[in-house]
């Protein structure tokens, strides 16, 4: 329950699961794959962008409801082991189905260099199996979906928050499918996807989706400084921010890109109010005018120890806290504290992202409220 005394309804996430198997070098990696063993250690986490979305949102902001499909195997009797057991009522298991698994390496200074993926049973996420739970879906005050559902899937829940007025949220999930939905799908539903946080090669393979005239090159510039990252990235934003309420660009350590309608300010408002979302849902409003703003990341974590999980965090953090009706600067100030957590473990979310009590405690609210004025965070106005 929320302060005001409003119950808090559980959003809705509908994505993969995946049982993670991480390999991290303890060595340096060869230039070439030559077939050579090499010294590392292995660990075993519960994965999957819909599935990180939703543990961290369950964690951070205290209950959330999740759809996904694993196989009647091995690996899906340990993925259910290694993940929350709130999140597994409703999970589909499909017989004669392989449990997805990803196989992740990972370098001596913890980045991600290599992800291979078994993903085949995401192509059997039928929309049926959403519509078994449909309450979870009409009540729920925003869907979150990932990149890696069939297209059948998305259209069933993009017609369903349509008809129920329902906000959704899409997490691209890979730079090579980030603007799926937007080239497979009518633009007369995609509209219902009224947030994203992609990074700046998903960003960029969104507006070669939803805008190709506008996006003729597919090479991603390597850029020697990071006021042409900057300039690059408010240059795509003005060419979609019009189908999109709010984007926010993660630019790895260097921090995140808000493009917001300029009808919210982010510093006073939030996107939701007693569980309604604030803007409308009648779609896109042609030249709508956006504010673009950079915010550094506020924390430096000097032990990294994986990185592929920063990214879920984030969004789940930030997800976490327009839910609990913070403003869109204290969201984006949650979604950095999640990301800078899950950084500093193997898994991909965090065992534990706060303590008890710690986002009710004063420390935490002083650090709120510094945030509803323009300067406390160094940010930028990039327009």
């Amino acid at each position: 329950m929320s302060p005001n005394g409003i119950v808090r309804i559980p959003p809705l996430v509908v994505g993969v699961s995946i049982l993670d198997i991480t390999m991290a070098m303890a060595e340096n990696l060869p230039s070439t794959m030559n077939g050579a063993m090499y010294h590392g250690k292995s660990a075993q986490s519960a994965g999957g962008v819909g599935r990180n979305l939703a543990e961290s949102i369950c964690k951070i902001y205290g209950s959330v409801n999740f759809i996904s499909v694993i196989g009647q195997d091995c690996l899906g009797d340990i993925l259910l082991k290694l993940m929350p057991k709130a999140l597994g009522h409703n999970i589909e298991r499909l017989p004669m189905h392989r449990t997805s698994s990803c196989t992740v390496i990972i370098d001596k200074d913890g980045d991600c260099k290599l992800i291979l993926g078994d993903m085949e049973i995401h192509e059997k996420f039928h929309q049926s199996y959403i519509s078994k739970r449909q309450e979870l879906l009409n009540k729920a005050p925003l869907v979150i979906i990932d990149g890696n559902l069939p297209r059948d899937t998305i259209v069933y829940i993009l017609e369903q928050a349509r008809l129920f007025r329902i906000p959704v949220f899409f997490e691209p999930t890979d730079l090579r499918i980030a603007g799926r939905p937007f080239q497979i799908i009518p633009g007369s539903l995609t509209q219902q996807i009224r947030l994203i946080t992609p990074n700046y090669a998903e960003l960029d393979n969104l507006v070669a989706a939803v805008c190709p005239a506008k996006q003729q090159t597919r090479v991603i510039p390597d850029f020697d400084s990071f006021e042409k990252l900057l300039a690059s990235v408010q240059s795509l934003l003005h060419v979609i921010h019009d189908r999109f309420d709010c984007i926010v660009v993660t630019l790895g350590q260097h921090g995140v890109v808000l493009s917001l309608k300029a009808c919210i300010d982010p510093y006073k408002c939030g996107l939701f109010l007693n569980n309604r979302y604030v803007l409308g849902l009648v779609g896109t409003t042609k030249n709508a005018i956006h504010r673009i703003i950079f915010f550094p990341t506020p924390f430096v974590v000097k032990r990294v120890v994986n990185v592929s999980g920063a990214g879920d965090s984030f969004a789940g953090g930030f997800i976490s806290g327009l839910l609990k009706e913070y403003t869109v600067t204290q969201s984006i100030a949650l979604g950095f504290m999640a990301a800078s957590k899950a950084l500093q473990t193997a898994a991909a979310v965090p065992h534990e992202f706060f303590t008890p009590g710690y986002l009710e405690s004063p420390l935490w609210m002083k650090r709120m409220k510094a945030l509803t004025k323009p300067g406390n965070a160094n940010e930028k106005q990039l327009s």
